[in-house]
């Protein structure tokens, strides 16, 4: 405690701030606390953030999710196919438009990572028609 002088009597002044001897244990100076943040920042490993890696790490994520394309909408498109081909009267059961979903999603999972693939190799970010034909050529020569 400081004491302040007032005309002839000392009043004893509590300060805000405490000097360094009469701190208490429990304040850890702030030169430790910055080291153990520097500690933490070494020891995680930086993540690779370009885009292509970002985007083959999206398709794997998103890779084992079902229900990429809504259902009604792929239900749509199978009765139109269907009434397109002239099938209007079949009926179609709810497993079989179930595993016709997976299946579409997996095909168009797996042709979109092989196109993100094609740019990355050709050192580009966004999939281009080129991908396309190139991925469509090398399916043919191995069927």
């Amino acid at each position: 405690m400081r004491t302040k002088q007032i005309g002839i009597l000392n009043y004893a002044v509590k300060s805000c701030t405490p000097r360094p001897h009469e701190r208490s244990m429990s304040i850890a100076p702030k030169k430790k606390v910055l080291e153990k943040r520097n500690r933490r920042k070494t020891m995680t490993p930086k993540r690779n953030t370009t885009p292509p890696v970002v985007g083959l790490r999206d398709l794997r994520k998103f890779a084992g999710h079902v229900n990429q394309i809504p259902k009604k909408t792929f239900w749509r498109v199978v009765k139109g196919i269907m009434a397109n081909i002239g099938a209007g009267d079949f009926k179609i059961s709810v497993s079989a438009i179930s595993a016709l979903h997976e299946v579409t999603e997996e095909h168009m999972i797996n042709f979109f990572e092989r196109l993100a693939m094609y740019a990355n190799h050709a050192k580009r970010v966004t999939i281009k028609p080129v991908d396309i034909d190139l991925a469509r050529r090398i399916e043919r020569t191995y069927q």
